[in-house]
């Protein structure tokens, strides 16, 4: 962990003491966008909010009509946070989470730092830990199945099998700008070009690799597996398969869960159709369900295509369509409008 130390005057005249209430922490990406997005829209004043980041480059995000600059993390005053975000930087969250905590903010962890594994994991539709000074939301793609499964948990799940297909968007904007160079390039009968952010050619093809390897799975197969276990129970179990599709924005899910009661169908979409961030589009007919294009620009998240799975005993299958990094952003925002951010 580092620790500032500051012995002279100058020192602590150059460290950053913003008088705000949320600091938000993590170089620009999709889900820190939209989270500016809800709280302009909320009426949070630009005053209130500070970026922090590691050192380099000058960037900057919108915020309504205007822009909020990014500052060095490691100058930040703590003591002046209510509450901080830390979205997607791993290192940062280890690194500061403790420094933040030490100040009296109230943390959500959005990342996949481990060390914070002990602090309760919140979900949309689950009650908001009001007193719990950490909180760690799971990653976009893990929020989006469970805050499907919990609304299955009354049958008691036992095994869950999951297919995601995950667009350009998990890697960025890089990732989307690469997508879009690679499909322009092949249809001018060009060569894309030989970096790429993806292990293969993303264009006009599917990538069933999500991350780096961890043994025969990947970090995005890893991560379902972890973090539904910590989110519905570790008893259950988990096999999660995941590939990269060529779209822009969102990811598609094919979930199968293996339930220990009895679960109607109508009585399944009934309780899909009453839970808070899920629509039911399930119409059995030609374009009768939610696709990815459907669900771009959704702050709820679409179930599709349910029906039995009559492989096993009690067998449940359904469709999850969502842009996940708006889901997220959407589900931040509600937690700190819990905490009067």
């Amino acid at each position: 962990m580092r620790v500032i130390l500051s012995s002279s005057l100058t020192q602590k005249k150059e460290m950053i003491k913003p008088m705000a209430k949320l600091a938000i922490v993590g170089a620009r990406n999709a889900i820190i966008s939209h989270l500016l997005e809800f709280l302009h829209l909320r009426g949070v004043k630009k005053d209130d909010i500070t970026l922090l980041k590691a050192a380099g480059g000058n960037d900057e995000l919108s915020f309504g009509d205007d822009t909020l600059r990014y500052a060095n993390v490691a100058q930040a005053d703590w003591d002046s946070f209510a509450s901080v975000v830390f979205v997607a930087d791993e290192v940062l969250a280890k690194d500061y989470i403790p420094q933040a905590l030490k100040g009296k903010a109230r943390v959500i962890n959005a990342t996949e730092a481990a060390d914070f594994a002990f602090a309760p994991l919140v979900v949309s539709g689950a009650e908001v830990l009001k007193s719990a000074p950490l909180i760690n939301y799971p990653h976009p793609l893990a929020a989006a199945a469970l805050r499907a499964l919990n609304v299955l948990k009354k049958y008691r799940i036992k095994t869950i099998r999951l297919s995601a297909y995950i667009g350009a968007d998990m890697a960025g904007e890089e990732g989307m700008n690469e997508l879009y160079n690679h499909t322009r390039r092949i249809l001018m009968n060009d060569v894309p070009q030989d970096k790429r952010i993806f292990p293969k050619t993303l264009a006009f093809n599917v990538i069933p690799q999500a991350g780096s390897f961890i043994g025969e799975e990947t970090e995005f197969e890893w991560m379902l597996n972890s973090q539904i276990k910590r989110g519905l129970g570790s008893e259950i179990k988990v096999h999660a398969n995941c590939a990269i599709v060529p779209v822009f924005i969102g990811a598609g899910m094919f979930i199968n869960a293996e339930l220990d009661a009895d679960a109607d169908i109508d009585a399944a979409m009934g309780e899909f159709a009453n839970a808070r961030g899920i629509r039911l589009n399930d119409q059995q007919k030609d374009g009768g369900y939610a696709t990815l294009t459907d669900a771009q620009g959704e702050t709820d998240i679409f179930i599709s295509r349910v029906r039995s799975d009559t492989t096993v005993d009690n067998g449940l299958g359904f469709w999850v369509s969502g842009d996940i990094n708006l889901n997220a952003a959407a589900d931040i925002a509600a937690i700190l409008k819990s905490w009067k951010v």
